[in-house]
């Protein structure tokens, strides 16, 4: 993954993080899903860190995974069957998502624009999600009669529902 596709930077007791591939829409990569996790996890282990703030740069937050991740991914999983990698492909993502909502910090989405798809599942972690009045909410994949990872439907109801306080 090129590093800048994830910036992040310490502003007081805030850790922002920024998906930052606005020529790709913020098309989110494997890489990029775990790179924002393991900055979570650090956060979570600093004691002066408070919050996370995570953004997309460019205008619109994502537009989902990135279609080209999953052909580089299929490549490095020749040899697999069909069910075999699509499991190995949604557990990658499912970790790196489970590691972001079970954060001790708080960690908060500032959506804007379109949020679709994977976008969404990340939105869908978060523990608060503040949008702008322009946000457009999809999940493309439903009208292939799919879902992103197949676990964003648990997380959908139960967003529907007040949040657990976290101390921060």
């Amino acid at each position: 993954m090129n590093e800048t596709q994830i910036e992040s930077r310490v502003e007081g007791r805030l850790l922002h993080v920024a998906l930052n591939r606005p020529e790709k829409r913020n098309a989110l990569t494997p890489d990029m899903l775990e790179a924002i996790a393991t900055a979570v996890r650090k956060a979570d282990d600093d004691p002066q860190i408070r919050a996370v703030i995570v953004s997309g740069q460019g205008p619109i937050f994502s537009a989902g995974i990135d279609l080209r991740s999953l052909g580089e991914m299929q490549a490095a999983m020749r040899g697999l069957d069909v069910g075999r990698w699509t499991r190995r492909f949604a557990e990658r993502l499912q970790q790196a998502l489970n590691t972001i909502e079970a954060t001790e910090v708080p960690v908060i989405g500032a959506l804007h624009g379109q949020v679709l798809g994977m976008g969404l599942e990340l939105a869908l972690a978060f523990d608060l999600r503040v949008a702008t009045d322009d946000l457009v909410l999809a999940i493309p994949e439903a009208r292939l009669g799919s879902w992103p990872t197949w676990e964003g439907r648990h997380a959908c109801p139960a967003s529907s529902v007040p949040a657990e306080p976290k101390i921060c």
